[in-house]
């Protein structure tokens, strides 16, 4: 293992065992035979020890109650709040630890980095349901003009503008906290401060969470809660197919990528060249669909890479060095890099245990519509339900077309899911792209 002086995690294994007093053991009689005797009865407690007992339980026994009811109350409280506070953005991820059934990601390709610091559109999103029992997994790409219809909830009109342009929180500076809209009267804030005088104080804006108005998407308007997210910017995901070695991809026609030219048919290609290719040049709507098609090619040869890593190689080389890079992939803002990295290197190895004939991966179901001279790409919600219910939803309630809470522009075309599995889409990983060959492609 290479040696960065990383401090690893350390495990911390408790020992416990007993220790005993020796001595002979005394009967009962014994003791009555040996106990001194006196000229005086000894007195008698005025409480029996039983009762004392007794009250000691009595008292326990209540406590525990009282914390029951709290507890209760709190829940109870928790899910009246539940949707308010996912109309703020404010909801936090379930750890994927924790579902022992099924657990879902989002996965996607941020925009191309602007002068200011912003992201453009996402360039992809999926998101990814893997079911642990059944051994599945199942991918829906998602359209960055995917359109949302909820001006009240998001900020934007599409799902690829999202993390770049947060819901505004509503704050209140007196009780330094987003607020909720029932909390609201007259744009002041109609409650009481934690001291329990009323607090009126007007509402301001203060810039929302990038992270929970993503996801609350999904909430929402899909009806299924993220367990965690991976978010690769540009210069991440380039950085991480060199590390991996390049992939190895089928270009259908000869051509120029990041200014190396290629012939037709397997090519092994740099981070820059993959990520020419799976961009596309296409546009428009129907055009991200079909570079959606096109890159499907690009991120299994990808996933097949870091599936045939072994662990270490995964943690030292490839990993820890994206992690600790200046562009590290975005995922949950409560780990530590070491945390994050052992995340990824377990559900690495867990996804490789898939057969690729079980890996499914699906289009949105829906069409380009305009709406107010804009075109978008509207889903079907008729099909996109059956899809959940079918593919994504393998132990909960049905979904119910009214829990989808997108609006549905247009649906007057058959829908084209593009169904494929990663093991039709899989080409063999055999090449390698090294710094020597890098260095020779740019000398010739």
């Amino acid at each position: 293992m290479a040696n960065d002086n990383r401090q690893k995690k350390n495990i911390r294994i408790k020992k416990s065992g007993r220790t005993g007093t020796g001595g002979k053991q005394v009967t009962l009689g014994q003791r009555a035979a040996d106990r001194p005797t006196s000229g005086k009865s000894r007195k008698k407690s005025g409480v029996p020890v039983g009762k004392i007992i007794l009250g000691i339980l009595s008292l326990i026994l209540v406590i525990a109650i009282v914390v029951f009811i709290f507890t209760a109350v709190e829940y109870g409280k928790s899910l009246i709040r539940s949707d308010e506070g996912d109309q703020q953005g404010t909801g936090t991820p379930l750890p994927a630890s924790e579902r022992k059934d099924v657990a879902y990601y989002v996965f996607g390709l941020m925009g191309e980095e602007q002068e200011d610091g912003t992201t453009g559109a996402m360039a992809m999103l999926s998101l990814v349901c893997y079911d642990k029992l059944n051994k599945t997994i199942n991918i829906m790409q998602m359209p960055a003009s995917t359109y949302l219809g909820d001006k009240e909830r998001w900020s934007v009109n599409t799902l690829g503008n999202v993390w770049s342009h947060p819901t505004p929180l509503k704050w209140c500076e007196t009780c330094r906290r987003a607020v909720y809209e029932s909390e609201i009267k007259d744009g002041k804030h109609d409650a009481n401060t934690e001291d329990g005088t009323y607090c009126g104080t007007k509402i301001t804006e203060k810039t929302g969470s990038a992270v929970n108005s993503l996801l609350s998407v999904f909430t929402h308007q899909y009806s299924i809660t993220v367990d965690n997210y991976y978010l690769l910017p540009q210069a991440a995901f380039v950085k991480l197919v060199d590390l991996v070695g390049g992939i190895d991809i089928e270009l259908s026609e000869s051509m120029t990528l990041a200014d190396t030219y290629y012939e037709s048919g397997v090519q092994t290609v740099d981070g820059e060249g993959a990520l020419e290719y799976a961009l596309g040049e296409a546009s428009g709507v129907d055009g991200q669909v079909k570079n959606l098609v096109q890159q499907r090619q690009v991120f299994v040869a990808l996933f097949a890479r870091l599936f045939a890593t072994d662990k270490e190689t995964l943690d030292d080389e490839i990993l820890y060095p994206l992690m600790k890079g200046s562009t590290p992939i975005r995922t949950r803002r409560d780990n530590t890099i070491a945390e994050d990295i052992n995340l990824m290197i377990g559900l690495v190895q867990e996804l490789a245990k898939v057969d690729g004939d079980k890996i499914h991966v699906f289009m949105l179901p829906g069409q380009k519509a305009s709406l107010e001279g804009n075109n978008y790409y509207s889903v079907h919600k008729s099909s996109l339900v059956k899809l959940l219910n079918d593919s994504f939803n393998p132990y909960d309630a049905p979904i119910a077309e009214e829990n989808l809470r997108m609006t549905e522009i247009a649906n007057t075309q058959e829908d084209q899911l593009y169904e494929d599995t990663f093991a039709n889409l899989l080409i063999d990983q055999t090449g390698a792209i090294t710094e020597d060959s890098e260095e020779a492609s740019e000398d010739e």
